[in-house]
C-alpha cells in the first residue's frame, strides 16, 4: 500500500464516536468513526498504509479491518482532500497514541463561535435584530478579546464567525483577526460594507476565510436602477482583485419574497458567487416585524423557487441558514445525512459570544434566560457540559412539548426541528413551517407565535 500524509491545514478533533475533521480550505467538517480518524492522526507526519492498518488493528479500534477496507477508507479521504499521497516518508512505526477517547455523549466543543464583537452600528437598519441590543454597554477590551480568542483555540473550536453590530467599527479588528488565524482558527466576517475601502479589503484578504456582506434588500430592490448594485459590484471587484472570497446575506422577508428572482439576479450580476438566504428574525420595532415577517403560507413553495434559481445560475452557490431548515423537510433521509443537515445546532455545534464575553446558545437567543457563562470568567469546557441553557437547547428534541408537536412528529424532526427563536420557551414547534400552518393547536397553552415577545425584557451588560 502507499504512503499518505494529512493535507496541509486540515484539523482533527477526537469525539466519543470517533471525531471531526475540518478542512479550512473549503470549510468542510465531516464526522468519522474511530478507525478513520485514527488514520488521519497517524498521517500527520506521513505514514505507510500498511503501518496504519496494523496500528489500528492493534489498538482494537477496528480489530477486523481488512486491507481492502483500509485502501477504500484512504481513497474516500483522498477524494475529500483530507489526505494526499506522498513519497520519501521513511517512518517505520506509527506515532504514539493521542490519548483516550472522550466519553461524553455530545461534542467536546462547538465547531464554531458566532462572535458579535460590538453592537455599535451607524446604519440603523429597521430590520436588524442586533438593534435590540444597541443600548447594551460593555465590549471586551483588546487584551481581553485576544484572551477570548486564545480560549477558543484551546477549547478546540474550528471557526470564528465575527459580526455585530458593525464589526469594522472596532479599531482593533484587524489585529484580532490576525491573532485568531495565528491560533489556527478560520475567520469569517459579516459586515454591512459601509466601512470597506480598497485598502481595508486588501488588509483583510490576507487573513479572512470569507467576507459576507449583509445586503440592504429594500435598497437593492427599490433604489434607482444601478445605485445599490454598483456599490456591491465595487465590493465584489475589489474582493476579486485581492483574492478574497466574498458572499452575500439576503433576508427572506415579504419584500424579497415578492421578487426573489430579481434580488438574486441583481446580486449575481454584481459579482457574488456565494449567497446565504436568511430567515427574517425579530427586529426592535414590532410594526416592522408585523409588516415584513412572512407567515407560513407565504413561505410555502420557497424551496422550489430556490431550486429553480440554483438551476438557472449554476455558478452561484446558494445556502440557507439553519432557521430555514424546514425547506429540506421533503428530502430523503440519505440526502440530508450525506449533506450534514441537522437543523438547529444551537448549543450543540455552535455558541454565540456577545460583545462583553457572555456565552449564549445562539446569536438570536441573547437574553438573560439563555446566558450560559462567560468566556474568560468561567471554564468554557465546564460551561459546555454543565450549562442548563446549552443543555436545554442541545436536547430540545427530547422535550415533551417538542415530541408532541407537529415538528416532533414530522419525518424531518432530526434534520430540522424548527428554529428555536420562533418557538414557545425554545422547546416547542416552529409555527413558521408551512406544514404547521393549519396545526397551531399543537402549541402549548398560552404560547405566543410572536417571537418579538421573547425579547421585551430589559437587560444590562457589563464586561466581567
Amino acid at each position: 500500500m502507499e504512503r499518505v500524509r494529512l493535507a496541509e491545514g486540515v484539523r482533527t478533533r477526537r469525539e466519543s464516536f470517533g471525531g471531526l475533521v475540518y478542512d479550512p480550505r473549503t470549510g468542510t467538517t465531516i464526522e468519522l468513526d474511530r478507525g478513520a480518524l485514527r488514520l488521519l492522526e497517524l498521517a500527520r507526519g506521513g505514514v505507510h498504509l500498511d503501518v496504519a492498518h496494523e496500528r489500528i488493528r492493534e489498538e482494537r479500534l477496528e480489530p477486523d479491518l481488512r486491507r481492502e477496507e483500509m485502501i477504500a477508507i484512504a481513497g474516500d479521504l483522498r477524494g475529500l482532500g483530507m489526505i494526499r499521497s506522498c513519497s520519501g516518508v521513511h517512518q517505520t512505526s506509527a506515532p504514539v497514541s493521542a490519548g483516550p477517547w472522550p466519553s461524553i455523549p455530545h461534542l467536546t466543543a462547538p465547531e464554531a463561535v458566532h462572535w458579535a464583537v460590538t453592537y455599535r452600528c451607524e446604519a440603523d437598519c429597521s430590520y436588524c435584530y442586533a438593534a435590540r441590543h444597541k443600548d447594551t454597554d460593555g465590549e471586551l477590551t483588546t487584551s481581553r478579546a485576544l484572551a477570548a480568542i486564545d480560549a477558543f483555540a484551546e477549547w478546540g473550536v474550528f471557526q470564528l464567525a465575527i459580526g455585530g453590530g458593525e464589526p469594522l467599527v472596532r479599531n482593533d479588528l484587524d489585529g484580532l483577526i490576525r491573532h485568531a488565524v495565528g491560533r489556527g482558527l478560520s475567520v469569517h466576517v459579516t459586515t454591512g460594507g459601509d466601512h470597506l475601502t480598497p485598502s481595508r479589503m486588501a488588509t483583510l484578504a490576507g487573513a479572512l476565510t470569507c467576507l459576507q456582506i449583509g445586503v440592504r434588500h429594500h435598497d437593492l430592490l427599490q433604489d434607482p436602477p444601478g445605485t445599490q448594485a454598483q456599490r456591491l459590484r465595487t465590493i465584489c471587484d475589489t474582493a476579486r482583485d485581492n483574492d478574497l472570497a466574498v458572499g452575500a446575506n439576503l433576508i427572506l422577508c415579504r419584500t424579497t419574497l415578492r421578487r426573489p428572482e430579481d434580488a438574486v439576479r441583481l446580486l449575481h450580476d454584481a459579482g457574488f458567487r456565494r449567497l446565504t438566504l436568511l430567515r427574517y428574525k425579530p427586529p426592535t420595532a414590532l410594526d416592522q416585524w408585523r409588516r415584513e415577517a412572512p407567515d407560513a403560507e407565504e413561505l410555502h413553495g420557497v424551496e422550489e423557487r430556490i431550486s429553480r434559481l440554483a438551476s438557472s445560475l449554476p455558478d452561484l452557490k446558494i445556502r440557507v441558514d439553519c432557521a430555514l431548515s424546514f425547506l429540506f423537510r421533503g428530502l430523503p433521509t440519505e440526502v440530508t445525512r450525506r449533506n450534514g443537515l441537522r437543523g438547529c445546532v444551537a448549543g450543540s455545534r455552535i455558541v454565540a459570544l456577545s460583545p462583553d464575553g457572555a456565552i449564549y446558545p445562539c446569536s438570536q437567543l441573547v437574553d438573560p434566560r439563555f446566558r450560559a457563562g462567560h468566556i474568560l470568567s468561567d471554564d468554557p469546557r465546564a460551561i459546555w457540559t454543565e450549562s442548563e441553557a446549552l443543555t436545554r437547547l442541545r436536547d430540545f428534541r427530547r422535550h415533551r412539548h417538542f415530541r408532541r408537536s407537529v415538528c416532533g412528529t414530522c419525518q424531518a424532526a432530526n434534520v430540522c426541528g424548527g428554529c428555536r427563536v420562533f418557538t414557545h420557551n425554545a422547546t416547542g414547534p416552529d409555527p413558521g413551517c408551512p406544514d404547521a400552518a393549519d396545526r397551531s393547536r399543537t402549541l402549548p397553552t398560552g404560547a405566543s407565535t410572536d417571537p418579538t415577545q421573547t425579547f421585551q425584557r430589559p437587560r444590562t451588560r457589563r464586561e466581567r
